[in-house]
């Protein structure tokens, strides 16, 4: 074999390594929590909706973008790693909806569905805003035993002809303890003691 076939086949394998690696641990398909709390939403939308994006991003994807980020010569380069380090899975959705299916005197009672929906799997809602045609649920996972430590957030954001969804789990308190050390929030240097 040539040097350059060599390396052709070196390549394909390492590529299909990485691909098999990403995979097991989950980089790419969301969990089943994540579809369950997507349907439930979706099917309060009533129409029919297109998928734009929908992935995981897991520890392995992770743990490569923080090596990378802690190689910048940049001064934020060390706060970027220390965040990333604190995250264990990234989920994302983003959904396109047939806005003709949008009822606007529906969203409150939806909404109210959806955050007691996640109310009842262990969830507290921090923010829930209901507008006419606009609909935001921020809620948070506690420790189980504790309920001292965020542990999961998840943004939900209805509008009538999309919905967005993100995931977030890890060391959540450690995240928000990260940025308002990093971005001195006077006043806040001990309010999250108790996230």
């Amino acid at each position: 074999m040539k040097d350059k076939e060599k390396f052709a086949v070196r390549g394909a394998s390492l590529f299909l390594a990485l691909i098999c690696l990403s995979t097991m641990t989950g980089c790419f398909g969301v969990n089943g929590q994540f579809v369950a709390l997507r349907d439930l939403v979706l099917k309060q939308t009533d129409g029919a909706y297109e998928t734009e994006a929908e992935f995981k991003l897991g520890g392995f994807i992770l743990g490569i973008a923080s090596k990378i980020v802690s190689m910048a010569d940049d001064p934020d380069a060390a706060t970027a790693k220390e965040i990333l380090d604190k995250i264990s899975a990234v989920q994302i959705g983003a959904y396109q909806l047939e806005s003709h299916s949008w009822n606007p005197d529906l969203v409150y009672p939806r909404v109210r569905e959806m955050a007691n929906y996640m109310l009842n799997h262990g969830y507290d809602a921090i923010v829930r805003s209901y507008e006419r045609d606009n609909c935001s649920l921020i809620m948070v996972k506690s420790d189980f035993q504790t309920h001292q430590s965020i542990r999961e957030i998840v943004v939900l954001n209805l509008e009538p002809d999309a919905l967005q969804i993100v995931q977030l789990s890890g060391e959540i308190g450690g995240i928000i303890d990260t940025v308002i050390r990093e971005r001195e929030v006077p006043g806040l240097e001990d309010a999250t003691e108790d996230i």
